[in-house]
């Protein structure tokens, strides 16, 4: 369950067909390599869109009313009263922040923004021990537009450290897309998905 937004374009996987985003890939690499077939994705994708309150029309911000935040909430009672099945592990997976990298004010917020959001999400829609995993921002991010993804980057790593079951995964090392901003090449946006398995997997 999650906001996915790390790649525009598609994404192939090893026996050939068409994905999109880090959506299928994750998906894919659950239920072929690690034999979870009853895998169920609820992509909440949200783009260009901040955790500040009122950045934007439609933020992820826990105080903001009838916004991102509230429908997620809504989405996942919708989602789980469908499932009806204790038997499934529910997992968060939070891939954002680029958006609060452009400036002091929403970047220097992010850490307080990022703790209350997570410390809402478990307690609002019940899960309240569910683990929570981050996609770090990108440090390559464009700078230009961008320039405060290293402090996005700590406030992810300091979520890490002070709260439980929250885990980040820092794809530095994939190159990004000709806007600079999202894995654009089908064999980036697949790295992040398959990556996104594997640390989900070991922690579940």
């Amino acid at each position: 369950i999650g906001n996915f937004d790390s790649g525009v374009n598609t994404c192939y996987p090893a026996n050939g067909g068409t994905y999109y985003e880090i959506t299928a890939p994750l998906v894919y690499r659950l239920k072929n390599t690690y034999s979870r077939s009853a895998t169920v994705i609820m992509n909440n994708c949200v783009p260009a869109t901040y955790l500040y309150e009122g950045a934007g029309s439609n933020d992820w911000n826990v105080n903001s009313v009838a916004k991102s935040y509230a429908k997620l909430i809504t989405d996942v009672a919708a989602a789980w009263t469908l499932i009806n099945d204790t038997s499934y592990r529910v997992v968060f997976l939070w891939d954002h922040g680029t958006s609060d990298a452009d400036n002091v004010t929403h970047a220097n917020a992010y850490q307080s923004n990022l703790l209350a959001f997570i410390d809402a999400v478990r307690t609002n829609t019940g899960f309240t021990t569910a683990p929570f995993f981050i996609n770090m921002v990108s440090i390559n991010t464009d700078s230009g537009l961008f320039p405060r993804t290293d402090t996005i980057q700590a406030a992810m790593t300091y979520a890490k450290n002070n709260r439980t079951g929250v885990y980040t995964l820092n794809n530095d090392d994939l190159t990004l897309g000709a806007d600079s901003i999202h894995y654009a090449s089908p064999p980036m946006v697949n790295s992040v998905g398959c990556r996104d398995a594997d640390l989900i997997n070991s922690i579940i």
